[in-house]
């Protein structure tokens, strides 16, 4: 129990605190004016027209450049997708390995579109190892039948025991340790469980990310144009 000077005091805290966050909301929100940031390709050609140092006919010779560098790294990507090897798909897009890893860290537009053609490459690739697999299994090769098997049937699969030897005087926390480390797990499973975000932080941080894709609305157009086929 408080004293009754000890409650109006809380009382008049409360109401400061409540009047303090209505003027912050009522306040008008600044706006932001968010201008989309231009990908390599589109910047490339733009500090080629701008340059005032060369001829029309040399800005136009390097725009054409330019223009079929971007159709290389094109053909590039669709190589990747069905070659999924860096060597190979380099030789038959017809662009050597140097260019193709000097591409990667000035564009990161290309680097993400060569990255996800990987992937998808090595999908296809799985997919094509498993219908042989499927095709020597048909045909009874006991080596395709043994492997499928050990990795698709635990009652087949290759059980492996390692044994360990410990010291127990050493290796081995105390009581009081163990009570500290779950102390400190606890206390990061209940921060990552509630998390002490006020609502109007939350709403800045959305409002940040909404920002964040705005500006990158060119670099998603362009790495959508790459995965075209």
């Amino acid at each position: 129990m408080f004293s009754r000077a000890e409650n109006q005091r809380r009382k008049h805290f409360r109401e400061e605190a409540e009047k303090t966050k209505r003027e912050k909301l009522r306040q008008p929100r600044k706006t932001i004016a968010v201008e989309a940031e231009d990908d390599y390709f589109t910047r490339e050609c733009t500090e080629i027209k701008a340059n005032g140092k060369i001829s029309a006919r040399e800005k136009k010779r390097q725009i054409n450049l330019a223009i079929q560098k971007e159709k290389r790294k094109k053909d590039m990507i669709a190589q990747l997708r069905k070659t999924p090897v860096a060597q190979l798909a380099c030789e038959r897009a017809g662009v050597s390995r140097s260019a193709y890893y000097k591409w990667r860290p000035q564009d990161p537009v290309f680097a993400r579109a060569a990255d996800r053609a990987l992937e998808a490459g090595r999908s296809f690739i799985n997919d094509l190892a498993e219908s042989k697999l499927m095709g020597m299994i048909q045909n009874s090769n006991f080596k395709a039948i043994a492997f499928w098997l050990r990795h698709n049937n635990p009652r087949y699969a290759a059980i492996y025991r390692t044994i360990r030897e410990y010291e127990v005087a050493t290796e081995r926390p105390s009581v009081e340790e163990e009570n500290i480390a779950s102390q400190e797990m606890a206390k990061l499973a209940a921060e990552r469980m509630t998390p002490n975000i006020a609502p109007e932080e939350l709403r800045d941080k959305l409002e940040a990310e909404m920002e964040e894709a705005e500006r990158n609305s060119n670099h998603n157009k362009r790495l959508e144009s790459f995965e075209e086929d």
